[in-house]
């Protein structure tokens, strides 16, 4: 499910809906710290624990500045590349050249924290 808040909605009050609503979400991946934030603090209010019952990555490097009440597992963009990409883009627009249709992809990491309950798998056979 993917949930969006508007402008001037409360992204507390957001988040406390769905954590309380009809089927809880077992995992949640967040925008950005934020949303984090509001996810965790959700989850104490409703007495859900991170990870025990609700795994939680987020998006982006303030992500690792969150460490209560466990680190929080986060996906990294490369900023440095982010940034490389947008000022070529940027002098080709100058240059007076279209900018692409295709996407630009680059890739960041994941940054292991604490607040993703990992599954138990069976072992393969043999």
């Amino acid at each position: 499910m993917l949930f969006h808040a508007y402008p001037g909605e409360s992204l507390d009050e957001l988040v406390g809906s769905v954590m309380s609503n009809g089927t809880r979400p077992t995992a949640v991946f967040c925008e950005n710290w934020r949303v984090c934030q509001s996810v965790i603090k959700a989850a104490s209010e409703l007495d859900i624990s991170v990870p025990k019952d609700l795994s939680l990555v987020g998006y982006g490097q303030n992500i690792l500045e969150i460490t209560d009440p466990v680190p929080v597992t986060a996906y990294v963009p490369n900023s440095t590349e982010i940034g490389k990409a947008a000022v070529r883009l940027l002098l080709r627009i100058v240059d007076g050249e279209e900018a692409p249709d295709e996407p630009i992809m680059i890739p960041g990491h994941i940054v292991k924290g604490a607040s993703v309950l990992p599954l138990n798998r069976p072992s393969p056979p043999g």
